[in-house]
C-alpha cells in the first residue's frame, strides 16, 4: 500500500527542526576525509557542495559588486554567502525556516563574512545587512 502523498506536511516545521540542530561534526569529518580539499569545511554546508561547484556557481550566476544574489531555500546560507563574498554581490537569503536564517544573519562561525552584504528574509521581514571578506578559493 502506498503512502498518501496528498497528506498535508508542515514543511516550515520540518526544516525549522532540521536547521535548529547543531552542525554534525562527524558528518563534516567524513566529508572532509572523502573529498579532501574540495570540501569547504569553513562553510559548514548542510549538503555536500565542493569548492569546484562553488566556483562554477559564482561564474554562472553572473553577479558582481552592487548587484543582488537571491538565494531561495538558503538554509543556513553557507554556499550562497560564499558566492556573494566571491563575486562582491549583495546577498538576500530566503527560506521558510527561521533557524537557518538566524544562522545566516549571524554569519558563519568559521568564516569572516565582511565582503558581502547579507539580508536574510522570511516572508517580508529583513534582517540587518552583513559584509563578508573574500573566501579562500
Amino acid at each position: 500500500m502506498s503512502a498518501d502523498v496528498s497528506a498535508q506536511q508542515d514543511w516550515t516545521a520540518v526544516f525549522a527542526e532540521v536547521l535548529s540542530q547543531p552542525e554534525s561534526q562527524v558528518q563534516a569529518e567524513i566529508w572532509e576525509q572523502v573529498f579532501g580539499e574540495e570540501y569547504p569545511a569553513e562553510l559548514a554546508p548542510y549538503s555536500y557542495t565542493s569548492r569546484s561547484e562553488l566556483r562554477r556557481i559564482a561564474e554562472e550566476v553572473r553577479v558582481g559588486a552592487g548587484e543582488l544574489l537571491v538565494d531561495i531555500g538558503s538554509g543556513r546560507g553557507g554556499p550562497g554567502l560564499w558566492v556573494a563574498a566571491t563575486t562582491g554581490a549583495d546577498y538576500c537569503a530566503v527560506d521558510i525556516a527561521e533557524p537557518g536564517l538566524a544562522r545566516c544573519a549571524g554569519g558563519r562561525p568559521r568564516f569572516d563574512w565582511t565582503a558581502a552584504r547579507a539580508r536574510p528574509s522570511a516572508a517580508s521581514r529583513r534582517c540587518p545587512s552583513r559584509r563578508a571578506r573574500r573566501p579562500r578559493s
